[in-house]
């Protein structure tokens, strides 16, 4: 292991950036229409299948329904895997297509992740924003394609194991911080805000 060094991953710098965070959180957030005083739940889910021919997304949420049963204060955005995009069902009016801008842009932007098992939680554990992990179909994803750690690593906040849990997981998401403080330490421990910095070093 003296050949690995942890040097970080520069796209998580900006994460780091309390200025830039709260600027392209509020730009965002105007261009979608979101004001201040609404909690913006985004949905980020990864992708079924073997690659980008196969690639499918969990569609068992109708989060037109999920907004609607939110009420008012809080607005719904869903951003499909890349892959997905193409072949997923119309997003109802209520929801917010969160497809509309840079993805680290939209993290910023909202105030709780929605995903399954997507590496975006790691770049949101760094804003320390609740993370609600909607994972219905866990027991097939664990049999066929499994985790790096035992899925409960990766847990910061409340599993929705259904569509019908999801909104009150929503509306009591919170940050466990013991969990958070163990899933950053083990996953995120070189990220600083200088990984960019620090491979350019290295480099030349």
């Amino acid at each position: 292991m003296t050949r690995v060094r942890a040097l970080g991953v520069p796209r998580t710098d900006a994460f780091f950036d309390t200025e830039r965070v709260a600027r392209t959180r509020a730009d965002v957030r105007e261009r979608w229409g979101v004001s201040d005083d609404e909690t913006l739940v985004l949905f980020a889910p990864t992708f079924r299948g073997n690659g980008q021919l196969s690639a499918a997304t969990d569609e068992s949420a109708d989060w037109g329904a999920v907004t609607r049963d939110l009420g008012p204060g809080h607005r719904v955005a869903v951003r499909r895997h890349p892959f997905t995009v193409a072949n997923g069902p119309a997003l109802p009016d209520e929801v917010i297509d969160g497809a509309d801008g840079e993805m680290n842009d939209v993290l910023m932007a909202a105030d709780v992740l929605v995903t399954d098992y997507s590496s975006s939680i790691f770049e949101f554990a760094l804003l320390r924003r609740p993370i609600v992990m909607f994972v219905p179909d866990l027991d097939d994803y664990t049999g066929s394609r499994s985790f790096y750690r035992p899925f409960d690593h990766y847990v910061t906040g409340p599993v929705a194991r259904s569509a019908d849990e999801l909104v009150e997981a929503i509306r009591g998401a919170e940050v466990d911080p013991v969990r958070m403080d163990a899933m950053v330490t083990e996953f995120c421990g070189a990220l600083d805000g200088h990984s960019s910095q620090r491979i350019v070093r290295e480099l030349f």
